[in-house]
C-alpha cells in the first residue's frame, strides 16, 4: 500500500505544480460473488486474495517493462485555458513541439524525458510547462502502476491493516506504519474507495472500472483532496498491445474552488513491449 499512497498524494500535488507552470492563478462491475470460509466469516486472507485474483495486474499476466512515447494535446490545452490566461504564439510553437518518452521498467517505475520533435533542444521559455507535464506524467505512472501493473493490495498475511465486514463489503483500516490509510472493497471484492491522510492533506479517491475477461481493468479515478478544497478525475482509455491493455489516452479534470477546470489530454503511442 506504500506505493499507492506515495503515487497518489505525488500525483496530486504535480497535477498542481503544473497549473502553476502553465501561468494559471491561484461503481465498480460487479464479479460473480464467491462463497465465505467455514463458519460463514471470511478471513482477511481470503478476501484479500479474491481481489486480487479479480484485478487485471500487467505483472501477474507476464508484462515486463515497456517504453512509450507521450504527446500533450497542447492545442487543447491552450483553447481551454483562454478565459484566464493568454499563451504567446512563441511560447505555443515551442510547446507544440514537446513531447516525452517514457522507459517503464519491472518495477513499476517511470523514467519520463522530455524531447522536441524538431530535434532541437527544447526552448527554454517553457521550461516550467515541460517540468510540469513531466512531473505529472512521472505521477500518474506512480498511481497506475500500484493498481494495474502490481496490486494495490496488501499481502494476504499482512498484519498492519485491520479488516472489519460490513453489510456491503470489508472496510481495512491500516495500523502501525500504515495508520492514516484505509480501503474498502464491495462483496465482489472489488476496491470501492481509498483514502489517505499523508502530511496534513486528506485524499480521497474512487476508482472506477471495466470487466473484462481477465479482470477488473482500472478506467479512471476521481479523488477529492482536503473535503472539497480540489477535486481531481482522470479517465483512462486503452488500447491492446502484444496481449495487454495499454493505455492510448488519459484526460485529467482538476476543478478549485473559483477557479477555472484544468483539462489536460495526453496521448500514448509507439509502445515498445518487453517480456520477461
Amino acid at each position: 500500500m506504500g506505493t499507492i499512497t506515495r503515487g497518489r498524494t505525488t500525483f496530486i500535488v504535480l497535477v498542481c505544480s503544473l497549473a502553476a507552470a502553465m501561468g494559471i492563478a491561484g461503481s465498480p462491475a460487479a464479479l460473480p460473488a464467491r462463497g465465505q470460509l467455514a463458519g460463514g466469516k471470511p478471513a482477511k486472507s481470503e478476501i484479500l486474495q479474491k481481489a486480487r485474483d479479480n484485478s487485471y495486474t500487467l505483472q501477474i499476466l507476464g508484462l515486463n517493462s515497456f517504453r512509450v512515447n507521450i504527446e500533450p494535446n497542447w492545442k487543447q490545452f491552450a483553447e481551454n485555458m483562454k478565459s484566464s490566461m493568454i499563451i504567446s504564439e512563441q511560447r505555443m510553437a515551442a510547446l507544440s513541439l514537446v513531447q516525452c518518452t517514457v522507459v517503464f521498467n519491472s518495477r513499476g517505475e517511470a523514467t519520463v524525458t522530455p524531447y522536441s520533435t524538431d530535434g532541437k533542444e527544447i526552448d527554454h521559455i517553457v521550461d516550467e510547462s515541460v517540468g510540469g507535464i513531466k512531473q505529472m506524467v512521472e505521477g500518474f505512472y506512480q498511481t497506475w502502476s500500484a493498481i494495474v501493473f502490481t496490486s494495490v493490495f496488501p499481502d494476504s498475511s499482512d498484519t498492519t491493516f485491520k479488516m472489519e465486514e460490513r453489510a456491503d463489503g470489508y472496510l481495512f483500516t491500516g495500523s502501525g506504519q500504515t495508520a492514516g490509510q484505509d480501503f474498502i472493497l464491495n462483496k465482489e471484492y472489488a476496491l470501492t474507495s481509498m483514502k489517505v491522510l499523508s502530511g496534513g492533506t486528506s485524499v480521497l479517491m474512487r476508482p472506477k472500472y471495466t470487466k473484462i475477461e481477465k479482470g477488473l481493468l482500472l478506467t479512471g479515478i476521481d479523488s477529492d483532496i482536503n473535503n472539497g478544497a480540489q477535486l481531481v478525475s482522470i479517465e483512462i482509455q486503452y488500447q491492446p498491445v502484444g496481449g495487454f491493455q495499454l493505455p492510448s489516452h488519459v484526460w485529467f479534470k482538476v476543478t478549485s474552488p473559483n477557479q477555472p477546470a484544468i483539462l489536460i489530454d495526453i496521448g500514448f503511442t509507439k509502445y515498445q513491449l518487453n517480456k520477461p
